[in-house]
């Protein structure tokens, strides 16, 4: 078997995963963080398969942060927690480890960072999480048309779409 269809077939099934998991998500469904968990898992395999070494990592660290929002979601925990708080922090200090030990470029450290910090709030259940990750997530469609990674680069947009929706299209309508 070709090594290139069998790359786009993982590709594919990381991006509807982690699509899926979005979509459960918007629906206040706290199964959408499992799914996110698996997402992050695959997601990060795809990225150091394709030389994203730092939002590879990124997807490693969201690991427990997805854990904790299926906690968060599961038990209806709406006051922010000291554990909030120093989730918070772990994800601002990688931010800027990011940044400075890995030299990496501008976007792939804003959108590392969205990634972190959009997860967090999204597990507070605020809006503002949400369109933290459609940035991320326009970050992150700009760094991957660079590659041919088409299949994923769409599932970003709808990605993006699924974030506009949950942050604006309600107040619209």
């Amino acid at each position: 078997m070709n090594s290139t269809l069998l790359m786009q077939g993982f590709e594919l099934i990381v991006a509807l995963t982690s699509v899926a998991s979005e979509h459960m998500l918007t629906k206040g469904r706290s199964f959408g963080w499992l799914l996110a968990t698996i997402a992050c898992i695959l997601t990060g395999i795809f990225f150091l398969f394709n030389g994203y070494y730092i939002l590879a990592i990124v997807e490693m660290i969201n690991v427990p942060f997805t854990i904790y929002g299926f906690y968060k979601w599961k038990r209806s925990i709406e006051k922010v927690t000291k554990t909030d708080n120093n989730m918070a922090f772990i994800a601002i200090i990688e931010v800027i480890d990011y940044f400075f030990t890995w030299n990496s470029n501008i976007s792939e450290t804003i959108s590392s960072g969205g990634f972190l910090i959009g997860g967090l709030l999204i597990a507070r259940q605020k809006k503002l999480g949400w369109f933290i990750n459609m940035l991320a997530d326009i970050l992150l469609v700009y760094i991957l048309l660079e590659s041919n990674d088409s299949i994923f680069v769409c599932f970003q947009m709808l990605s993006i779409g699924i974030a506009i929706r949950k942050t604006f299209w309600k107040n619209l309508f």
